[in-house]
């Protein structure tokens, strides 16, 4: 059920799985680097953010010329674009950019609807839940 059965929905699907990691996925690894190593270089990670910025706007222009997410089934390119998405909000919290969906209404907009899927969002809940534990054991916080 999660995979198209016309031809041009599973082109669509494809772009969304290829675009998430290929484009997404590989903008954020600089960032997951820099957060492991918790080394400071304020010049580099400026320029992860805003490579990963530049990423969010093809997300934006992607969303927005396929069509209406709204007026679909969930497909396997939500999932993945879910689970990064997950990690794009988290990682430009930690390096001090909140709220970065506000740049991006259509995404924000697919976020929303994504998660309104309870196995998504249980799944996003999860991934939260091991990623605080992560934060906490790195840092030496409580839990």
């Amino acid at each position: 059920a999660l995979i198209p059965k016309s031809a041009i929905e599973r082109a669509h699907n494809g772009m969304m799985i290829r675009y998430a990691d290929n484009h997404l996925l590989q903008s954020l690894s600089p960032l997951f680097k820099s957060f492991f190593s918790q080394v400071s270089n304020c010049e580099a990670l400026s320029e992860h953010l805003s490579g990963l910025h530049h990423e969010m706007n093809k997300l934006e222009n992607l969303l927005t010329n396929l069509p209406d997410f709204r007026q679909r089934n969930l497909q396997t390119g939500d999932i993945c674009l879910a689970t990064i998405l997950f990690y794009v909000i988290e990682l430009t919290e930690w390096f001090g950019k909140q709220q970065i969906m506000v740049h991006f209404p259509v995404v924000s907009n697919w976020w929303q609807w994504v998660r309104q899927t309870k196995a998504v969002a249980n799944t996003i809940e999860e991934m939260s839940e091991g990623h605080n534990a992560l934060i906490a054991r790195l840092t030496g916080a409580p839990a």
